[in-house]
């Protein structure tokens, strides 16, 4: 069975280059949408079609995101070629009202955990396509250990560069990081900002005393040397500190906190800080071991091996 990987950003190019080292009973074929550009996301039916042809033959296509245009329009061409479309969730889902029921969907979503399955079970999207747990690629057999050497910091983004849209500015994550100034003289810190962050330089002028990591490269490994994460709710990092083993620290404060989680969502893979004092506190304190981890983070991420659940999925689906 021939399944075309449709390359998108940055997380979901992650998920599919450990998918593909893992796989052995798919042929795989893939494009990378980045080469469009700011047009990326808003490809129309008649581009789309040219460059599903262009691919041919193949019998299946995974892609990383169907709510833009371009999404929604691959999910249409399947529809119409009798091509089923795999969608493989990359990142935490913080905005939902453009998921609950798009016009066109996937043959069948392969979501992180439990909770994302349970919070679809009430939409529309889940009566048209098929929402399968298999957890992320990404996070394969990863090794997890609760020691390290710094924390890791992923701050949120204050100046987004937006492929397709506009850039946007947050304020609110702006002034959370205002707040914090002063703690990476308390802790050995490392920074690694969002890939899509416009303002590196001013957090290098908020957090002269840590040291930064390039925003392209992999945050896996950078997070199993840590001793702890400080990131905030919204953030797919949560996730990444879950797979590796590591405590997260959050910086969503009383004040300024418009998570699309509530507080307390990550239960005890998190410690919830108030205010950015108590931000400190636990960053120096002791970490206790989490018993039967896989267990309870599969509400969260379906640790293990995500590849070949996926893959057996995908090849059932083409011997019916």
């Amino acid at each position: 069975m021939k399944l075309l990987l449709l390359y998108y950003a940055k997380v979901t190019n992650d998920a599919f280059n450990k998918f593909a080292l893992s796989s052995t009973d798919l042929e795989l074929k893939s494009d990378d949408l980045s080469v469009y550009g700011s047009k990326m996301d808003r490809l129309s039916y008649h581009e789309v079609h040219r460059l599903l042809t262009q691919q041919k033959p193949f019998d299946a296509i995974l892609i990383g995101d169907i709510f833009w245009d371009t999404g929604q329009n691959i999910c249409r061409w399947g529809q119409d070629n009798k091509v089923p479309v795999f969608f493989l969730q990359h990142g935490q889902w913080i905005y939902i009202t453009n998921k609950k029921d798009p016009k066109y969907l996937p043959t069948a979503t392969f979501v992180y955990g439990d909770k994302i399955q349970q919070m679809m079970s009430s939409w529309e999207y889940s009566k048209r396509s098929k929402v399968y747990v298999t957890g992320n690629p990404r996070y394969d057999n990863i090794s997890r250990n609760n020691s390290g050497e710094y924390v890791y910091f992923a701050p949120p983004v204050m100046f987004e560069n937006v492929p397709s849209a506009a850039n946007r500015t947050d304020r609110n994550a702006f002034d959370n990081l205002v707040s914090l100034k002063g703690i990476d003289k308390e802790v050995p810190m490392l920074i690694h900002p969002h890939y899509r962050e416009i303002n590196v330089p001013q957090l290098k002028d908020m957090f002269p005393y840590a040291k930064f990591a390039d925003p392209q490269i992999d945050p896996l490994p950078l997070i199993q040397k840590s001793s702890k994460v400080l990131t905030h709710r919204n953030s797919t990092t949560v996730l990444d500190a879950i797979a590796c083993g590591k405590m997260t620290v959050l910086m969503n404060f009383r004040e300024k906190d418009k998570s699309f989680f509530p507080r307390g969502y990550f239960g005890e893979f998190a410690q919830e800080s108030d205010w950015p004092s108590r931000c400190m506190t636990n960053l120096k304190s002791n970490v206790t071991e989490i018993s039967d981890y896989e267990e309870k983070a599969r509400p969260y991420i379906y640790l293990g091996n995500a590849s070949k659940r996926i893959e057996g999925i995908i090849c059932q689906w083409g011997t019916e």
